[in-house]
């Protein structure tokens, strides 16, 4: 099960769309909307190399590769989460406890980032809606990933866009200016292109 490319249009709302699948606010984090995906995207390890080191996991990975193959659109609706450096995750289990209340219980049990009580253990979210710090091995023990995401409340794709359509407006109107001096234009045209300028930018 692969989680497909697409996102809805970024606004604080309890649910949203994301890839097929509906993500719902579970709190605020860096003050920003937390968004849990209510079902785990596919299951696999959680790293091969026997580490509960997040940093390095191969869960991470998933989420960084698939993160890196969305479109710039979609892309500038999900901020980076700052204390990781990433944009799709999976909770700390601080973080599960502390938003526990507003998490769904689903039928798998599912990979935290936290490590468990041995360094080839990592946490889990269990099927009744606790927490195993005992965890599961990381190594061949295939647990669902079920990421988040913190909402970026300023699309920055829109403000890409009006920009550049400042940037080409000012564009044609220099074109003009330039046109009219070289045609010998009055001073009161050019002002009055020159005050249009102004007012758009």
């Amino acid at each position: 099960m692969r989680l497909k490319k697409t996102i809805t249009e970024a606004k604080d709302q309890e649910q949203v769309k994301l890839g097929g699948y509906t993500w719902s606010k579970i709190g605020e984090l860096e003050g920003k909307p937390l968004y849990l995906c209510d079902k785990v995207v596919t299951e696999l390890s959680f790293s091969k190399t026997r580490s509960n080191d997040y940093s390095t996991s191969d869960v991470r990975k998933y989420l960084t590769n698939f993160y890196n193959g969305l479109s710039e659109e979609e892309k500038s609706k999900i901020a980076k989460n700052q204390d990781l450096g990433d944009y799709l995750f999976l909770l700390s289990d601080e973080e599960y406890n502390k938003f526990r209340n507003n998490i769904k219980n689903i039928r798998d049990w599912w990979w935290l980032r936290s490590p468990g009580d041995h360094s080839d253990l990592a946490a889990n979210g269990l099927t009744d809606g606790s927490v195993s710090l005992s965890g599961r091995h990381v190594y061949y023990g295939f647990r669902g990933v079920r990421p988040a995401f913190l909402m970026n409340l300023v699309d920055t794709q829109k403000i890409k866009e009006l920009l550049k359509g400042i940037k080409d407006a000012y564009a044609h109107y220099k074109s003009l200016c330039n046109d009219l001096i070289e045609a010998g234009g009055d001073e009161e045209d050019i002002d009055k292109i020159i005050h249009d300028v102004n007012r758009v930018l």
